[in-house]
């Protein structure tokens, strides 16, 4: 007689003898999966010892230790009758014994069979109608698996209900698991949160993996399931799967992403529009744990913006976390490099295009091909320094003075050094809108964020008229040979910077002329168009007169670690009327304080610039006197005319390679960035004192 039953020979048929948990294992063995090897004691045998108070036939071990031959450790797991299916699950009632030696296989049978009349167990029993009589266990034993990583999964969100996400847990066993959302339809990757460690538990890639098992998972078995998986040697090993019985009525299920993880966050251009990430709207969060720390904010125009998405970060982990070696700088040189390739290219097919006798579908046709490229390349322009510059600087500035370091980065700009030239030439003649036009064009980051070509003039026009660019001596301290690695990745980053930013930029032009196309066709003006439509806005709207809806988006202000966010009311208020001031919990004194990117000491009288209002910047420019203070939210290359005019810069983001810290140190004035609230608490006419011996701003009564 045959105590032991091999798993090929377990079928659905057989559950009353076999269990529900050794069916599923036997379904996923027929699936080609690399199920670990696996023998059932049948519930006959199993009630044969409970009926003897658990004493095991002799004949019984002899057979596990002839059939187990070549298992260094073993798992001994419940597998019920009534146990993972359709209507019940038992998660949680039932004991395992996982990762032991064979001398305690005895005592894991009996611990498992114990637990079928637990107290636990009996209740649960109770509440699903079902009588002592009818419960039955079989018992599985299983060759332990000692994977790298190891975790539970489910193929719908088992908290919100929504069907379209699959959620992971993930450990390497040492530390508390991490936990990843990935859309179905799309693969995306929606939320990390992360568990007592540094790292990422799983790769982006491999996270992708899991869940791709999950959701085929989902399909063979016709129900969402809840399975238990390792990763042994790259390969996915599940190790039991179950129905995930805690599902709503079809009728209750979240279609769409819940708001409790699912937000919108508007960069400065509504043509960024994006998800880009995923995460709790609960007051005060820790947003940490789900990597957008530091970069979310709002506007003083009411705009907010994420600069970096969940997925952007583990990519960036991917091809090495903090980029603190040559040779990760290298991979991601070599991803952002093909993606400028990419871009490029599509920029060389859009080139002297007539919009105006396109068709609707061939329009469409280009901003499909468009929005491919530009999310790709405008994020990892991001990623260049919220993430990966900061800790580059943080590890060189250990052995290389930050006063030293900071003069020492900015890149050599073959474009820029270009432009100055061209822009003198231009300058002595007389203005002349088509030359003007040409030039812009060939320098897009001139004209960031204007969208008509008559504003673009305008502001040309007024710039015509700007001071000569001044040189900035860099200094060139030595440096030893340790030190050349770290200063060539954040130079190489610095450079990237602007490339990416040239790069993504340049599609300005396209939709500056795209517009009035746009407009002959839906009637939608160009400020609307530039306001309100993202790029699939706008294939909709041509494709199927799709307007986006009028609703309107969370908003949240990072401030101490925390994101606080204003209620529903307060949001309405805000985003239609501006009237709702965030208390940024200023010192007494009206201190402010940031990252110091160019050292020096300066009083003057405060301007405040807003980057996407070129109307703002040529009032700026109308009143505001050399050695005035410019403060904005961040400052870019269209207003170099402006930081060439101040006596110091403020900005509320950016960091030592933004453009405001880069362009300060081109023009050799004092620079504090990254002060989070700058451009809420100062105002016009104020005048201030930038000391950056501690990084800090004073208002002057």
């Amino acid at each position: 007689m045959s105590w032991l039953t091999p798993l090929d020979q377990v079928t659905e048929s057989k559950r009353p003898q076999f269990g529900g948990k050794a069916v599923s294992l036997a379904r996923l063995a027929e699936m080609g999966y690399s199920v670990p090897h696996a023998l059932v004691i049948s519930t006959e045998v199993t009630a044969e010892i409970l009926r003897m108070d658990m004493a095991l036939p002799a004949s019984l071990f002899g057979e596990i230790v002839h059939k187990t031959q070549g298992w260094r450790r073993y798992a001994v797991r419940s597998s019920a009758v009534q146990e993972d299916g359709e209507t019940r699950s038992w998660a949680g009632i039932f004991e395992s014994c996982v990762d032991i030696a064979l001398d305690e296989v005895e005592d894991g049978i009996r611990q498992c069979l114990r637990s079928l009349y637990s107290p636990a167990s009996l209740k649960y029993a109770a509440s699903q109608s079902l009588a002592l009589k009818d419960l039955a266990m079989a018992v599985i034993l299983q060759e332990f698996v000692d994977g790298q990583f190891s975790g539970v999964a489910f193929s719908v969100d088992p908290v919100n209900h929504f069907v379209n996400a699959i959620t992971i847990e993930a450990s390497d066993g040492k530390r508390s698991p991490d936990y990843y959302a990935v859309e179905k339809r799309t693969g995306r990757i929606l939320d990390v949160r992360k568990g007592q460690r540094k790292g990422d538990a799983l790769s982006r890639l491999a996270v992708v993996e899991v869940a791709g098992h999950i959701e085929r998972l989902e399909r063979e078995f016709g129900f969402p399931v809840d399975v238990e998986w390792t990763i042994k040697d790259g390969v996915f090993v599940p190790l039991q799967s179950r129905c995930v019985t805690t599902c709503q009525p079809p009728g209750k299920v979240a279609a769409r992403a819940p708001q409790s993880y699912r937000f919108w966050w508007l960069d400065h251009e509504p043509w960024w529009q994006s998800e880009a990430g995923i995460r709790s709207f609960a007051t005060q969060k820790d947003v940490a744990a789900n990597q957008l720390a530091d970069v979310i904010y709002v506007r003083d125009d009411g705009s907010t913006r994420c600069l970096i998405s969940v997925e952007d970060v583990m990519r960036l982990t991917e091809i090495g976390c903090g980029l603190r070696s040559k040779e990760q700088f290298e991979n991601f040189e070599a991803e952002s490099q093909r993606c400028l390739e990419a871009t490029h290219e599509v920029l060389r097919a859009l080139y002297d295009i007539e919009w105006g006798q396109l068709s609707p579908a061939d329009i469409c046709l280009h901003l499909e091909a468009i929005d491919r490229v530009f999310a790709r390349c405008a994020s990892l322009y991001r990623m260049c320094d919220p993430y990966a510059t900061n800790a580059v600087f943080d590890s060189s500035s250990q052995f290389i003075p930050a006063d030293t370091l900071i003069d020492m980065i900015a890149p050599s700009d073959p474009s820029r050094a270009q432009e100055a030239t061209d822009w003198s030439v231009l300058r002595r003649q007389e203005f002349d809108e088509g030359s003007a036009w040409q030039h812009v064009k060939k320098y897009p980051w001139l004209a960031l964020n204007v969208y008509s070509r008559d504003a673009i003039l305008k502001t040309m026009r007024l710039k015509h008229g700007a001071p000569q660019d001044r040189q900035h001596v860099q200094l060139a301290p030595r440096v030893s040979p340790a030190q050349q690695e770290m200063l060539s990745v954040l130079r190489g980053l610095s450079d990237l910077r602007l490339r990416l930013k040239l790069a993504f930029t340049s599609f300005g032009f396209v939709f500056v002329e795209l517009y009035p196309a746009i407009f002959a066709l839906t009637g939608v003006s160009a400020g609307e168009l530039h306001e309100r439509y993202s790029i699939p806005d706008i294939i909709n709207l041509l494709s199927s007169n799709l307007r986006p809806p009028e609703t309107l988006p969370g908003i949240g202000h990072f401030h101490d670690g925390k994101v606080i966010y204003l209620n529903s009311e307060q949001a309405e208020a805000f985003w239609q009327g501006r009237i709702v001031s965030l208390d940024h919990d200023a010192n007494a004194d009206g201190e402010i304080r940031g990252t110091v990117a160019n050292r020096g000491q300066v009083s003057g009288r405060v301007h405040l610039l807003r980057c996407n209002d070129p109307e703002k910047a040529n009032q700026v420019r109308q009143r505001m006197h050399a050695g005035d203070i410019l403060v904005s939210e961040m400052i870019q290359f269209d207003v170099m005319d402006l930081v060439q005019r101040a006596g110091g810069l403020i900005t509320d983001e950016g960091g030592m390679l933004s453009h405001a810290a880069i362009l300060a140190r081109e023009v050799g004035i004092p620079c504090i960035v990254g002060t989070q609230r700058a451009t809420q608490i100062l105002k016009d006419g104020d005048h201030v004192t930038m000391d950056t011996e501690d990084g800090s701003v004073k208002r002057l009564d």
